[in-house]
């Protein structure tokens, strides 16, 4: 698999999305739904659509119900785009 680190979020997406190991789960992510439930899909498509539609930590925390990690896979993700952006500098 190409490396993903260095790649931008788009780049990275686009990467997964066409990779054949992971085409199976990328296609069951985007028939996911925002929704703050323990779903694995769920919580993975809600992390993303915080980190698309630029939202904060906050915001993912104020959504995730008991059962919905996104807000720490959101931070993981931020933290890992932020890194890469400083690597670029």
């Amino acid at each position: 698999m190409k490396k993903i680190w260095s790649k931008s979020f788009y780049d990275a997406k686009n990467l997964v999305s066409n990779n054949k190991d992971l085409k199976d789960s990328w296609i069951k992510l985007q028939k996911a739904d925002l929704k703050p439930d323990g779903y694995i899909y769920n919580v993975i498509f809600s992390a993303l659509h915080f980190i698309k539609e630029d939202k904060t930590l906050a915001d993912a925390i104020k959504f995730s119900g008991k059962a919905n990690y996104c807000s720490i896979i959101f931070s993981v993700i931020k933290k890992c785009m932020t890194i890469n952006s400083l690597e670029r500098m």
